[in-house]
């Protein structure tokens, strides 16, 4: 699948962007829009039961070579294991990816996001097999978010075959407020190369989030518990 001719953001007086971590050589630029990640952030809150969802945006290729952005997610489900995920992607990743083709062509499946209370910003075994199983495009991502200590990390699968933990950049437009910054870094293990779009020096974090190597799943699980949230849960409008 090839990525779409489009210009990043870059910062203006309507844009205010923040670098976190520093990209994987191998894997694209990451864009997180702030009112998305305040929205998930509060989906991950509002249960102590993990959470799931898929991610939608777009996947570009700009003057610094491919990237994708994070614009909005669909309906999330909460779940007692991770393990549980499989069953929410199985019924919904296609039905979803049909409705984006028909409907926003240049939409693409990014990725997903899973809210895992005490995971620290780290995937177990678990998290690993959902992502091996249905998130193999070189494009998508696990955005993996502890809602306990607001630890946040993403992870990318290179063509090693294993995840690595890989820096993104938040974008917050004029009229959004970007939500406590200091705690998004937290979990984000730096990579070598550094992010030549970078117009400032790429913020470092702790170092919570760990390369993992991982084989291609087969698992069944069963369904999700996905009750209605107060608010709405939606694709964000870019």
């Amino acid at each position: 699948m090839k990525p779409i001719p489009k210009a990043p953001f870059l910062p203006s007086a309507r844009v205010r962007i923040q670098h976190f971590g520093q990209r994987h050589e191998a894997g694209p630029r990451i864009y997180l829009f702030a009112d998305v990640l305040d929205e998930l952030t509060r989906q991950a809150a509002w249960r102590p039961d993990p959470c799931v969802c898929l991610l939608t945006g777009g996947f570009y290729d700009g003057p610094a070579g491919p990237y994708i952005e994070i614009q909005g997610f669909a309906e999330a489900a909460w779940l007692e294991h991770t393990r549980e995920a499989q069953g929410v992607f199985k019924r919904r990743y296609k039905a979803l990816r049909e409705t984006l083709a028909r409907d926003s062509p240049e939409q693409r499946v990014v990725g997903w996001f899973h809210g895992l209370p005490g995971c620290g910003g780290q995937p177990d075994p678990e998290v690993l097999l959902v992502h091996m199983t249905w998130f193999n495009l070189p494009f998508q991502v696990c955005m993996l978010l502890d809602p306990q200590d607001e630890r946040l990390g993403f992870f990318h699968r290179g063509p090693d075959g294993a995840l690595h933990n890989v820096g993104f950049k938040l974008i917050a437009l004029s009229q959004e407020a970007v939500t406590n910054p200091e705690t998004v870094l937290t979990g984000l293990l730096p990579a070598t190369t550094p992010d030549p779009e970078a117009d400032s020096p790429g913020l470092q974090a702790t170092a919570t989030g760990a390369d993992e190597a991982a084989e291609t799943p087969t698992h069944e699980a069963t369904p999700e518990a996905a009750p209605d949230l107060p608010g709405d849960t939606h694709e964000q409008d870019r």
